[in-house]
């Protein structure tokens, strides 16, 4: 009788420890894994600081439910944010915002929990491109002399001003540093046909004593009927975009590819419609090429996908 309670025993001992084995069988380790991280828009403000919205995609398994989910990013800086809890499967998604971040990448990191407190996580890099001034125009109109020195309080020079591009543009008005322009002649503002020149009397005013000045062109609108409106270089760069996306719609952006101050030769163009892409590229080449002409052609053209057309982002 002892012997059969014992075989008993045993028998259920062991049935125990089998039931137990196959129910760690069947939970496996927790896990999780980060499946993508995308940018869906950088913004730019006025003192080109940068800000981005990116959407992380998740996928855990594993552990004994119910699991949660928390999502959060480095910077180069060490500075960090998170987001969450959420619950997973319910959501296995998440679109965060960085601001006012100037760094090349960013470290995003997913952290998955179960019920018995098991903790894993997932890591992936970003790279990102800060906003940057437009890289430097070829100029659009030259004047030499461009500057001197100046040994007497009124001074008037003979400089001859050349308009560099294939297309006529306005020399709206001249300005000096370390002297005064009191008049020109002929007056400006003055329209400068394709590859033309034109000789103009200056007349300056000077402190006294010994001065150093410099000429330079405030050029305007590159269209004659806009003539009173003076543009900067930012300007001019967007009025060449968009006159790229009003000839294919699908356009949504463009940039050099550089690495550090050297020119990889790579040009980006984010478009909504990929079949576009050689339209594009003939007419930023053909649109952009007399301003940048060190640039362009380039040595390669990468596509990118757009979420929306330079001329939404207009309206």
């Amino acid at each position: 009788m002892r012997v059969s309670r014992a075989l008993g025993v045993l028998s259920f001992s062991s049935v125990l420890l089998l039931l137990t084995g196959c129910l760690r069988l069947g939970a496996p380790g927790l896990g999780i894994k980060i499946t993508s991280v995308s940018l869906i828009r950088r913004l730019c403000d006025l003192n080109l600081n940068s800000s981005y919205e990116l959407v992380v995609t998740w996928q855990a398994y594993g552990g004994r439910p119910p699991l949660t989910v928390w999502i959060s990013y480095e910077t180069l800086e060490g500075r960090t944010q998170a987001f969450g809890p959420f619950p997973w499967p319910e959501q296995n998604s998440f679109t965060l915002s960085v601001d006012s971040y100037e760094g090349q990448s960013l470290l995003v990191q997913a952290l998955a929990q179960d019920q018995n407190g098991a903790r894993k996580k997932s890591t992936r890099r970003i790279e990102l491109r800060p906003c940057v001034l437009p890289p430097p125009m070829k100029p659009m109109i030259t004047i030499v002399p461009s500057g001197g020195t100046a040994t007497q309080e009124h001074l008037t020079i003979e400089a001859t001003m050349t308009n560099t591009l294939e297309v006529p543009i306005w020399a709206g008005a001249l300005v000096a540093t370390g002297c005064t322009v009191e008049r020109t002649q002929p007056e400006l503002p003055l329209l400068l046909e394709p590859h033309t020149s034109v000789k103009v009397h200056v007349s300056l005013r000077c402190p006294e004593g010994e001065t150093t000045w410099r000429l330079h062109v405030v050029e305007r609108s590159l269209q004659p009927q806009a003539q009173a409106i003076s543009l900067q270089t930012e300007d001019i760069y967007d009025d060449l975009l968009l006159r790229v996306a009003q000839r294919v719609p699908a356009f949504g952006g463009m940039f050099f590819g550089f690495e550090g101050r050297q020119y990889t030769g790579v040009l980006y163009i984010y478009l909504l419609d990929p079949s576009q892409k050689e339209a594009a590229t003939q007419a930023i080449i053909s649109i952009f090429g007399p301003f940048y002409p060190d640039l362009l052609p380039p040595r390669e053209v990468r596509m990118l996908p757009a979420q929306y057309s330079f001329l939404q982002l207009k309206e």
